[in-house]
């Protein structure tokens, strides 16, 4: 008997150090109303009935999903989704988990009907096991709510671990972190032309592994973008006019190409020369 009370003791414990973090805001953003297949029939040429599944695979485009975001709560942990009254309609919930050190877990999203779950955009399983590292993931739930048909999703993040620090929000704000500096899209240098009509920028992408590829871009004050190209990351301005100039590597020698902003025209200003100012 007193094994047995040993054993309920140390499974009591062990249940009381599992942490379940519970959504309880998400940026939400719908709903998207989808238009049904024109049906001929009750079923395809393979004998197959409609399923309202394929539904789910409709494209939404990302800038309407950002614009339309607006925070919704979730009581009890449970955010009810609003139902079409006809037919069907996309819903996007989006929230955001952050650790503030490794934490090993899984991630649970449970919902009546057909839905979607991706964390920082790639597609996972409802129920799947999800090991965070010291950042934030955005994890975005795609919901295909039906007329008729009462819906609400639940999401929990849980994890064993009795040093866990993690959080579910639905702001998007994350930690600068190391991973941060060794990885992402950063800006390495901006060159204003000598009047400030124009500006040369250079970023760069930094890829887990170790791997980075640069970019450029030429703006105008205002911010708009002229042209953009790997090429334009080694240009510099002119002394004192709104053109800059490239260098090309030829047979002879290098080779001074000027480029004019305004108007995009390009022209040779000759060879450079060692120890030669122009």
């Amino acid at each position: 008997m007193k094994k047995v009370y040993i054993l309920a003791s140390l499974l009591l414990c062990s249940l009381a150090q599992a942490k379940d973090v519970k959504v309880l805001q998400y940026r939400h953003a719908g709903p998207f109303a989808i238009k049904q297949p024109i049906l001929v029939d009750s079923v395809d040429v393979k004998g197959k009935a409609f399923d309202p599944r394929v539904l789910l695979n409709t494209t939404i485009s990302l800038d309407k999903v950002k614009d339309a975001a607006n925070v919704v709560s979730a009581e009890d942990g449970k955010c009810r989704v609003d139902v079409p009254q006809k037919g069907y309609a996309i819903h996007y919930y989006t929230f955001y988990l952050n650790s503030t050190r490794y934490t090993k877990g899984s991630l649970s999203v449970k919902a009546p009907g057909d839905y979607q779950v991706f964390v920082d955009g790639e597609k996972v399983n409802a129920e799947s096991e999800l090991i965070l590292e010291p950042k934030r993931y955005e994890v975005q739930v795609k919901y295909l709510a039906e007329a008729g048909k009462e819906a609400a999703i639940e999401a929990v993040y849980k994890t064993d671990m009795d040093d866990a620090e993690v959080t579910a929000s639905s702001l998007p704000e994350k930690r600068y972190t190391l991973q941060d500096v060794m990885t992402g899209h950063d800006v390495v240098a901006t060159r204003v032309s000598p009047q400030g009509k124009y500006v040369l920028i250079t970023y760069v992408d930094r890829y887990p592994g170790g791997s980075s590829e640069q970019l450029a871009q030429l703006r105008t004050a205002d911010g708009k973008v002229v042209m953009q190209g790997i090429e334009l990351a080694n240009a510099t301005w002119m002394p004192k006019s709104e053109r800059f100039y490239l260098v090309r590597k030829g047979l002879k020698g290098n080779k001074l190409i000027v480029v004019d902003p305004q108007t995009l025209k390009r022209g040779s200003a000759g060879r450079i020369h060692p120890g030669r100012l122009f």
